[in-house]
């Protein structure tokens, strides 16, 4: 009697240890937060003027990468201390300013709090590799999330509002996938590309010129991104914009 005991003891043990994700997962409190919007379709006005102005915006900005994006790794560090706030931290609704029906379908994302003074270390941290990258002093303007998107949720192509000229998206955790969801970007010669990011990965991106998007449904249950933005600290050349 006492062997079937521990026998069943130890495998409730393995049971919770190969599911710990899910477990931990659960725990997290999520509000409600249905959508505030109507999903609209492609061809709406809205839609439509959206994408036209996304290609006004292009021609009218410099560049200044060859493809206008790359993909690496973001530093151990960094990655884990979002990797900590994501298995931690309940849940808070996006802010509906935030989230526009012309670029977003689905239900809303989360938003994973974090403190001011995390998200101050990962700016830092990050912002020599940016410039490294794009080639010259970069000013932060802003950090959006971590946010945690939802089962079914999409973002159309576009690119972003005009102080935000590098960028990078960094990728936490991904849960409960049924296929991956690509970033898709459209490089400086017009080519699109699917870009396949797996938790500790960043993409670096020019977001004013480059369009970017995740068009198809997203197919987990929690894909959790956090977004930072800078411009140039001072007037700088750039790749002259051609039309694409």
């Amino acid at each position: 009697m006492i062997l079937i005991i521990i026998s069943i003891f130890i495998i409730l043990l393995i049971i919770l240890w190969y599911n710990k994700d899910y477990f931990k997962n659960n725990l997290i409190i999520r509000p409600n937060h249905p959508k505030w919007y109507e999903d609209l379709p492609e061809n709406h006005p809205d839609v439509q003027n959206f994408y036209k102005d996304s290609e006004e915006f292009i021609k009218s900005t410099k560049k200044y990468t060859p493809n206008g994006y790359k993909k690496i790794k973001m530093p151990k560090d960094i990655f884990m201390i979002l990797k900590d706030a994501t298995n931690k931290t309940n849940r808070i609704n996006e802010d509906a300013k935030n989230i526009f029906p012309r670029s977003h379908s689905g239900l809303p994302p989360y938003i994973i709090p974090i403190s001011e003074e995390s998200k101050k270390s990962i700016e830092e941290k990050l912002r020599p590799i940016m410039e490294e990258w794009a080639g010259f002093p970069l000013t932060h303007v802003a950090t959006y999330g971590p946010r945690e998107y939802r089962k079914t949720s999409a973002l159309r192509m576009h690119v972003d509002r005009e102080t935000h000229i590098i960028s990078c998206i960094l990728n936490i955790s991904q849960e409960g996938c049924k296929g991956d969801w690509a970033l898709q970007v459209r490089e400086h010669d017009g080519i699109i590309k699917d870009i396949y990011m797996e938790p500790g990965d960043m993409v670096l991106y020019e977001s004013r010129t480059v369009m970017h998007g995740r068009p198809t449904k997203n197919p987990c249950e929690s894909y959790i991104n956090i977004f930072l933005h800078w411009q140039p600290a001072e007037s700088v050349g750039g790749i002259e914009s051609t039309k694409i």
